[in-house]
């Protein structure tokens, strides 16, 4: 059976409605120029529904454990399996792949400035007791000339481990004899540092190695 979600929420539909952005933990849809909201998918078996759905869960709980910090995308609420969140721009990696294919890069001061607010981001993160889990310029969108993260479903709240996995080699995290909360710090300090890395190369780590 399917998990449901709360009754009370307000139900919205995405028919209509234009698709700004998709990943495996849902769909972004456009509200108005201001507003987005993401859908957990319904999938073809009641396993992967639920799979998806308790992604959305966790993500909506970290919204609401955030609360307000400039480097973290707004939350404004919670509609019947979905959340409605500020609409901000493009995902960081957009911008650095346009610029790479030019064959440039982010200037010295606006490379900084993007170091510095990922990394004040990903702190607040952790003093909220969350990890993120997928730290990478795919979850850090545009807001202007700033930037914000985004996409929390699947993170680590409190210790426990997360449903989110690092996409590349070099943002990956296993459990080691330290535990589950000390590998998943290390790992997201090292995927930090790739994020940084991509930041001013405009190349993920490791881009030209197999992953194996």
């Amino acid at each position: 059976m399917v998990i449901q979600d709360d009754p009370s929420l307000p139900v919205l539909s995405a028919s209509g409605l234009r698709r700004i952005g998709i990943g495996t933990s849902g769909a972004v849809f456009a509200l108005d120029e201001e507003r987005a909201v993401k859908f957990a998918p319904v999938s073809y078996n009641d396993w992967t529904t639920d799979f998806h759905f308790k992604d959305l869960l966790i993500e909506r709980s970290v919204y609401e454990r955030l609360g307000s910090h400039p480097r973290i995308c707004r939350y404004i609420g919670p509609v019947r399996r979905g959340i409605i969140l500020e609409r901000l721009g493009d995902a960081v990696r957009k911008r650095l792949m346009e610029l790479r294919g030019q064959g440039r890069r982010v200037p010295y001061e606006q490379a900084l400035k993007w170091s510095r607010q990922i990394a004040e981001g990903i702190a607040y993160v952790h003093r909220k007791g969350v990890i993120q889990g997928d730290i990478g310029c795919h979850n850090a969108l545009l807001d202007g000339d700033d930037i914000k993260l985004c996409d929390f479903a699947g993170s680590s709240v409190d210790g426990k481990p997360p449903l989110a996995g690092y996409e590349l080699r070099s943002q990956r995290w296993e459990e080691n004899d330290q535990g589950i909360s000390d590998a998943l710090i290390t790992s997201e300090i090292f995927a930090l540092g790739s994020t940084i890395y991509e930041i001013w190369t405009t190349n993920r780590p490791y881009h030209d190695k197999p992953d194996r």
